[in-house]
């Protein structure tokens, strides 16, 4: 299903002027940082399947995501942020492996998943932490001479 969103995301941005390659680049961005957010969703054992996973991974992954990367450069360990997206990577891959070695239906020894309001729980905190980041990111702004805002990253 968000293969079939894609075309339509590169022709909405190109109604904006933003060229085919610069769209293609920020899907890709964003799949990148999906993979963290499905290995989160994975390790945290959340009953969720479809679109649901694939929103709460992007949501997970981009709100991990900008927090590693914040405190990565607040620490000076800037190449942490890379290893966050490797590992994140490697343990989603890991984890699609073992799941194709496994009957449908079955669920792995000692491991059950957990069903209720907790992923859309922590979709909203995920909303939270990025909106409460926007708000520190913003004072950290300066107005440039065209209007526009320079955030300072460090």
């Amino acid at each position: 299903m968000a293969l079939l969103a894609l075309p339509a995301l590169i022709v909405l941005f190109a109604v904006f002027g933003v060229s085919v390659a610069d769209s293609a680049l920020f899907l890709g961005g964003l799949l990148v940082l999906a993979a963290p957010g499905a290995a989160l969703v994975r390790l945290l054992r959340l009953g969720v399947s479809g679109l649901d996973r694939s929103v709460l991974a992007a949501a997970l992954g981009l709100t991990s995501a900008v927090l590693v990367n914040k405190f990565a450069r607040l620490a000076g360990a800037e190449p942490l942020f890379f290893v966050w997206l490797a590992a994140g990577l490697v343990w989603e891959v890991r984890g699609r492996i073992r799941d194709r070695r496994r009957p449908p239906g079955a669920v792995a020894p000692g491991r059950t998943e957990r069903k209720g309001r907790r992923p859309s729980a922590l979709a909203l905190l995920c909303v939270a932490v990025l909106a409460a980041l926007a708000v520190d990111n913003f004072r950290n702004a300066r107005l440039q001479p065209d209007g526009s805002l320079r955030v300072n990253l460090h």
